[in-house]
């Protein structure tokens, strides 16, 4: 069975890809491609990870038409890259990793600027990071909402049932306490975060002398880098 232009990819009966074949003509071919390999082995988990996947990626497609980075999705080195993150997230086996190699593929397609380089480049980043990691950067990518997510695991003083004193903390600290793992554990996975980049030297060092909310000696530990990968996690 071959896509064509226009029309909606059919596989096993569920329409997939119906209006990204018409966005993205010659994608089906490779959709179908992908599909029909991972089919012949027969792991129904991986089969249906790359089902929901398409059925994702078309239903957010159709309301960022208007976004397409059409120079982006013309090339064939957006087969590429969309190969490789279909295989990501076939072998993914946590949920949030697979959002977030879908993630990376509809903002690299919705990004003005066309870099498949960097595309790869966090594909490969996110495949190599662990669950602790992620979250230590979705906490320091907006400490006071995490933190207010979570019940304000950080209490603030400003709070009119709190005796406010000046107080000195350190990120090490307070993330110890907001994560609720050891520093041993927190150490590990900063060294990780910090090598590839993502987050400033000696960063659980940081310290704050504050009457305020301890959460914001969290602020600004993100590099350039790492603030621009998590902006396409989201």
């Amino acid at each position: 069975m071959e896509a064509k232009d226009n029309e909606f990819l059919e596989i096993g009966g569920k329409a997939l890809f119906k209006s990204t074949v018409g966005l993205i003509p010659f994608l089906g071919n490779t959709a179908l491609e992908i599909y029909n390999e991972v089919q012949s082995k027969q792991v129904e988990r991986k089969i249906k990870r790359l089902e929901e996947f398409y059925q994702s990626l078309d239903a957010r497609l159709q309301t960022l038409e208007d976004r397409i980075n059409k120079e982006f999705v013309s090339k064939d080195d957006f087969l590429d890259v969309f190969e490789e993150t279909s295989r990501y997230i076939i072998t993914e086996r946590v949920d949030k990793k697979r959002d977030y190699f879908n993630n990376i593929l509809v903002n690299s397609i919705i990004s003005p600027i066309c870099d498949f380089d960097q595309t790869e480049r966090y594909l490969r980043l996110l495949d190599n990071l662990n669950e602790q990691e992620l979250s230590i950067l979705a906490v320091l990518d907006n400490p006071y909402e995490y933190n207010r997510r979570h019940s304000m695991i950080i209490k603030d003083p400003s709070d009119n049932s709190l005796l406010s004193s000046w107080q000195q903390v350190t990120a090490g600290g307070v993330l110890t306490k907001l994560l609720g793992i050891n520093i041993h554990i927190l150490t590990e996975s900063i060294t990780v975060l910090w090598s590839n980049g993502l987050i400033i030297d000696n960063s659980l060092d940081k310290k704050l002398h504050t009457n305020a909310n301890p959460i914001y000696v969290l602020k600004d530990l993100l590099t350039h880098k790492g603030r621009n990968f998590v902006n396409y996690l989201k």
